[in-house]
């Protein structure tokens, strides 16, 4: 290797020093000095110890950019999946982990920005496996039913509103358990077992109608659906038992759908 030329015009002292041996010329000198000027005036952060106290890794933490407070993070802007939310309290406690373990604004973005895109992956694909799943047992029930499924829906229907009322129904909905096939079967059970009390019993129920009339109105309504005739005098105001198949229709939906108007 050839000696460096500007290298051997020192003083013969300070010739072997490394930190000389990368300078070329007078130009490459110059900029090397005014580097280290610039380095001289630049505050210099501590390499951390293991042997740091509290006080010490917060004094460190705060020299780097950890936000004042951890209200003072930033939320990275993640849309969450509908139906998928993060509790306040949850958020509390991790922004308070987030500040205790000293991170930035940036790399507690960075590592909520992951987490919260994980969470909405997660969600999403437990959400398509629950479609899947219900998707198959809703078949598999319609086979089994066969042409009693819609009339057999109704009766667990009936049994939930009968029973449950808004905030069931509205919690049977929120979870997908008002869709799921075994919950409507065992609702459909429910409300066979109540319609057979009923008639041993000739019992009625709290809002003044049998749970078992209802139900029994409902098949009927879906049997009347498949009635060619009955759905001819229905709908042609010159058939002869017109009138009677409109009251027929109007009586049996007041029955299965109390509270509501026929359309």
């Amino acid at each position: 290797m050839s000696e460096n030329a500007f290298v051997t015009q020192l003083p013969e002292d300070i010739r072997s020093e490394p930190s000389l041996q990368a300078i070329q010329d007078v130009g490459s000198l110059a900029k090397s000095y005014v580097n280290a000027q610039k380095l001289i005036g630049a505050k210099r952060l501590v390499a951390p110890s293991e042997g740091w106290g509290e006080s010490q890794w917060n004094e460190f933490y705060d020299s780097i950019g950890r936000p004042k407070t951890p209200d003072d993070y930033k939320l990275p802007e993640v849309k969450f999946e509908e139906g998928l939310a993060i509790d306040d309290s949850r958020k509390k406690e991790a922004l308070s982990q987030l500040h205790k373990m000293g991170l930035t604004q940036r790399q507690a973005a960075g590592v909520l920005e992951y987490y919260f895109n994980s969470m909405n992956n997660d969600y999403k694909t437990v959400k398509s496996k629950q479609s899947e799943v219900m998707a198959s047992g809703t078949a598999a029930l319609k086979q089994e039913w066969g042409d009693k499924f819609d009339a057999n829906l109704d009766i667990a229907r009936s049994t939930i509103k009968k029973f449950g009322g808004d905030e069931i129904s509205t919690w049977l909905d929120k979870t997908g358990l008002g869709n799921d096939p075994t919950a409507i079967k065992l609702f459909h059970k429910v409300g066979l077992e109540f319609m057979e009390d009923a008639r041993r019993e000739g019992g009625a129920g709290g809002s003044g109608l049998p749970l078992g009339d209802q139900a029994r109105a409902t098949q009927e309504i879906e049997q009347l659906k498949l009635d060619l005739a009955f759905q001819r005098s229905l709908g042609d105001s010159r058939d002869p038992g017109h009138r009677a198949a409109i009251d027929r229709w109007m009586s049996l939906f007041k029955i299965a759908f109390p509270g509501t108007e026929q359309g």
